[in-house]
């Protein structure tokens, strides 16, 4: 009997996976499961009640992770006011407000991380860390968690995630993702873009994201007093594409196209108009292919001013000199000395080293608190290695911004448990000028752990000395 009910609980579980997440805002349901967006890799943590002064925190989970807010696209997103009410299988949810998943608290980006199959909701700070005081700081009291009266914001942390709902008082349009073929032939067609990495868009662009099951959206429009539907790609993610952009996350977008800039739809019959985008919600504008049912030649469509629909799509010219922009942290540099030789790195010099690595790592605070993550870096044997040699008798020496040192043998460095590597990038993002844009780390597979004493910050200087 033991023996059937765990074969029973097992496909109960198996089809639990399989049935994927509900979303729902007012009438409007859409549901997803891991295959149905693009993911990526995140590792977090959260922090437990703490009856006493030393920190409860659990350890790092890596996810496979689909962030939260691409989903809630498909039924509209979220406005000022709304709630959001994350419920798991088992009946347990948690409450948070719109700027808890829109504003970019100190809780981070929020995702749906999948774990052994099963779909969690998180967050994703920074420096990987949910901590009780990021948690009261961002949600208050009201949406805090708490656990015998103590913060906890492990309540956050959602298991087994069965239903995601808006919880608002707006009527919304909902965009209900298709994976359906467009009914008859697609007309060929291509759109210029000027001023970006590439040089058009195509009718074979658009049909392969549809095969893809991609960024296709179907909307209802209301204009004129008629109402009309379009199958659809946001404009973002087009502009996105057309830049090589589309490795950026959603939210990095999000705040490029709120800092302002401007693009210029033009159709064929030579009808031209530019609008800022500080002037039009990202999620509101698209490109639409298909109008009721039937192709139509590529057409700008949203809930956007009448002067903003351009049908016969030419071509998009984005204001590049506004548009660019270039992490200014790439500039900053390193410099190496060894052997009377002295050169200089910037971080985008180092990025494209064939022996930058991406791996995790993190260091343990004198108090017992861990911070860690996946950092992106160069190993520091093969960095030395640009100079000199690195030899048994080395040393290697780090000057700080700020003029403290730190030694390291040359065993030390070879250590077979990990890789030590000068990092500049921590869980995909530039670290900051505060700590630091570099820093000393061992990573590994194993996320090999280190006293926070020898992981150097704020290196400006790496020395190797002791060459005799």
């Amino acid at each position: 009997m033991k023996k059937l009910l765990a074969i029973m609980f097992t496909v109960l579980i198996a089809i639990a996976s399989i049935a994927g997440i509900t979303v729902t805002c007012n009438d409007s349901t859409f549901v997803f499961d891991r295959g149905d967006f693009p993911s990526l890799r995140v590792v977090t943590r959260f922090e437990g009640p703490q009856p006493s002064s030393d920190r409860n925190g659990s350890d790092y989970i890596e996810y496979e992770a689909i962030p939260l807010i691409s989903v809630l696209e498909y039924v509209g997103g979220m406005r000022e006011g709304d709630l959001l009410k994350i419920e798991a299988d088992d009946g347990y949810s948690k409450l948070f407000p719109f700027g808890a998943i829109y504003g970019r608290t100190a809780l981070g980006n929020p995702y749906i991380g999948y774990r052994e199959e099963k779909p969690y909701f998180i967050f994703v700070p920074d420096d990987g860390e949910v901590s009780n005081e990021d948690m009261l700081a961002s949600l208050g009291e009201e949406y805090s968690h708490f656990y015998d009266g103590l913060p906890s914001s492990k309540g956050l942390m959602v298991k087994s995630v069965s239903t995601i709902r808006i919880e608002t008082s707006r009527t919304v349009s909902p965009l209900i993702m298709e994976t359906a073929a467009f009914p008859g032939p697609s007309p060929d067609w291509t759109v210029e873009i000027k001023g970006s990495g590439k040089k058009e868009i195509s009718s074979i662009d658009f049909e392969a994201d549809e095969a893809d099951g991609g960024h296709y959206v179907e909307i209802s429009l209301e204009r004129k007093g008629e109402t009309n539907t379009y199958r659809a790609i946001p404009l973002w993610l087009v502009v996105a594409a057309a830049r090589e952009d589309e490795q950026k996350r959603f939210s990095q977008y999000r705040e490029l196209w709120e800092g302002g800039f401007d693009i210029t739809l033009t159709s064929v019959d030579g009808y031209s108009v530019t609008f800022n985008t500080l002037d039009v919600p990202i999620e509101a504008i698209f490109i639409a292919d298909e109008e009721n049912g039937e192709k139509i030649a590529p057409a700008i469509v949203g809930e956007i001013s009448g002067k903003l629909w351009v049908k016969g799509l030419a071509s998009i010219e984005l204001d590049t000199e506004r548009y660019s922009y270039e992490d200014p942290r790439l500039s900053v540099s390193l410099v190496l000395k060894a052997g009377g030789l002295e050169r200089e790195f910037t971080i985008a010099d180092l990025e494209a080293k064939s022996y930058y690595v991406e791996n995790y790592g993190q260091y343990i605070t004198s108090s017992g608190g861990k911070h860690g993550g996946l950092y992106g870096g160069v190993e520091l044997v093969k960095l030395v290695g640009e100079l000199v040699e690195l030899k048994p008798t080395s040393t290697i020496r780090t000057v700080a911004s700020d003029g403290y040192e730190t030694t390291y043998s040359a065993g030390e460095i070879e250590s077979a448990d990990g890789i030590w590597i000068v990092a500049f990038k921590l869980d995909g993002d530039y670290l900051p000028e505060d700590p630091g844009y570099f820093r000393t780390i061992k990573v590994g597979p194993n996320m090999p752990a280190i006293e926070s004493r020898r992981s150097a910050k704020m290196v400006e200087i790496i020395e190797v000395i002791d060459l005799e």
